[in-house]
């Protein structure tokens, strides 16, 4: 019994491509750590198993071998399938996870098609008759057609997988996609059409040869798009797991999709206030679905184009702050047309809260650089600048020294002592800011102040002179305490050309030489207790807006004669 002799070309182009079918089997089983590559094993496997067999049901020249090898083909036909199907699952990346029970349970109908395939003779469930005629022709039994639809039922969902992923997909991922589900579905074609006798050879299986024309298709996957290297990631599965959340609008602004992580975020929130869950969101309008966050909602929906904002989750008692970058952008159709919107939220919550303590540590570092420099001197060091230095034509310098302070610490204790100060130089600090002057230091009980630095200015002289002033009643009213009955303050006063800038490099400090800080310091130094001492330079400038007691000339270090002056208090307007 030989074959016909016009089966001979299609039996060796079905050898040639089994064997091409091996070499795929190999090349899967030496690539391991591949993404649904046991199930491609699998599945190549079975098509070799069954199409191999056949081709030796064919060629064997003793019919009870023929008849042996169509028995050993039905465990490719059985199994092909479930590797199909568990391909199509891994391959598309499926979140449930093609298990060893799982696979077992799939393959319990193959199995059972399997022992009665080869028990067949004791009870004809598989075939009721199997005739040689060329080729194998059989009456099939009421299994026969258990095993068919449970077959056509797995492809077919394994088509389903692909096709949705073929839809989400673009680039080389496509063409993958595309091979596959041309490769898979040629072979159940032909079968569908050896079933239903639209066989163009009768007798001839062509269910082996679809699988001979899957064996091409993935060889191309497998030489040209890189089938077993490049495995698609599923759009699904990563918009699913993202930790963004993600929110698709129609035009009209109805929800299309909302992944997990914006569903849970708003969920939680509803929980809180003791709102339903949110249930279904598919159709709703974003306005409704965000009732608990308006402002989110007015967001989605505002603008036409791309936009983005810094948007606070409502604020709850029983929840954390919360914070997200909002970003909007159009969804186009292939016209160009806006057809929804993508709303993408980024939870900014830590970097926001890194941020603002950041924001406060530099403020507070800002701050204490303030304290110690003028601002715009703290400003100009902000900037980079290395060296500041200046100098002013005009300035005036006061100082100040607390007569009776020295005795008075030498008898109380440092705390004693301390609160005294910061009573006086609190006060005195006072005054400066309202006039906004410059204070420059304090040395131990000695108080030393500016104007006209760092920036200039016309009534330099006048605004030290109302501080000065002013200091006297701040002293009058402290000596009405007992304890501070003997202390009393020494002023000098001096105006005229000044250098000014910064010293040190680690622990800076704004300081002014020159004649004039001299020449005030000589006044306070050689003053009277509760007087304000003057040089002329000071007499000159404000003698017609303040009244002058003149001193006799007395001898000022390192200047020899002088002609001093007491400021006495400022001129009455008429």
């Amino acid at each position: 019994m030989y074959l016909p002799a016009q089966y001979f070309p299609y039996v060796l182009f079905l050898t040639v491509m089994t064997a091409v079918t091996c070499g795929l089997v190999v090349y899967a089983w030496r690539r391991p750590n591949r993404q649904g590559l046991e199930s491609f094993f699998l599945v190549m496997t079975a098509i070799v198993v069954w199409s191999g067999c056949y081709i030796l049901e064919l060629v064997v020249p003793d019919l009870g071998w023929r008849r042996f090898f169509v028995d050993v083909k039905y465990i490719g036909i059985a199994f092909a399938s479930v590797g199909w199907l568990a391909f199509c699952w891994q391959y598309t990346q499926r979140e449930l996870r093609v298990t060893g029970w799982r696979m077992g349970v799939l393959s319990i109908i193959p199995a059972i098609t399997v022992l009665l395939v080869f028990t067949n003779d004791w009870h004809g469930l598989m075939f009721e008759s199997i005739v040689w005629e060329g080729t194998f022709a059989v009456v099939r039994g009421p299994w026969s057609w258990v095993h068919i639809t449970y077959t056509y039922i797995l492809v077919m969902i394994g088509l389903i997988l692909l096709i949705q992923m073929f839809i989400a997909t673009s680039g080389v991922y496509r063409w993958q996609v595309l091979i596959v589900l041309i490769g898979g579905l040629m072979p159940f074609v032909a079968n569908g059409l050896y079933l239903m006798n639209l066989n163009p050879l009768p007798g001839l299986d062509l269910t082996p040869f679809g699988f001979t024309f899957s064996g091409i298709m993935f060889a191309l996957g497998v030489f040209r798009y890189r089938l077993l290297d490049i495995m698609p990631v599923a759009r699904e599965k990563l918009i699913e797991n993202m930790a963004d959340g993600l929110l698709v609008l129609d035009k009209e602004g109805r929800v299309v999709y909302m992944n997990p992580t914006v569903y849970t975020l708003l969920e939680r929130q509803m929980s809180v206030v003791g709102e339903r869950p949110l249930g279904e969101v598919t159709g709703q309008l974003v306005a409704d679905v965000l009732a608990h966050w308006p402002a989110l909602g007015a967001f989605c929906v505002a603008e036409e184009g791309a936009a983005q904002t810094e948007i606070a989750a409502p604020a709850r008692p029983e929840m954390p702050a919360a914070y997200f970058d909002a970003r909007v952008s159009p969804l186009l159709n292939p016209q160009g047309q806006v057809s929804g919107r993508l709303v993408v939220l980024r939870d900014i919550t830590a970097l926001k809260m890194a941020s603002d303590a950041l924001r406060a540590e530099q403020e507070k570092s800002e701050q204490l650089l303030r304290n110690i420099l003028p601002d715009a001197v703290a400003e100009r060091l902000k900037q980079g600048e290395q060296k500041i230095v200046e100098q002013f034509d005009e300035a005036t310098i006061l100082f100040a020294d607390m007569v009776g302070f020295t005795s008075y610490s030498s008898t109380h204790s440092a705390a004693a002592v301390l609160d005294v100060l910061n009573i006086m130089f609190s006060a005195f600090d006072e005054i400066a800011d309202r006039y906004d002057l410059e204070k420059i230091k304090t040395i131990g009980d000695a108080y030393m102040v500016a104007a006209g630095i760092p920036e200039p200015r016309d009534d330099h002289a006048e605004t030290i002179a109302e501080m000065a002033l002013e200091m006297k009643q701040v002293m009058a009213r402290i000596r009405q305490n007992p304890l501070y009955a003997n202390f009393q303050v020494r002023i000098g006063m001096s105006c005229g050309p000044v250098i000014a800038g910064v010293i040190g490099t680690k622990k800076f400090a704004y300081d002014v030489w020159g004649d004039t800080v001299n020449i005030a310091s000589r006044m306070e130094s050689n003053g009277v207790p509760g007087k304000i001492m003057v040089s002329p330079a000071i007499y000159e400038k404000l003698k017609e807006k303040y009244q002058f007691e003149v001193r006799p000339p007395m001898r000022i270090k390192g200047k020899g004669e002088m002609v001093t002056y007491f400021l006495l208090e400022k001129v009455k307007d008429e």
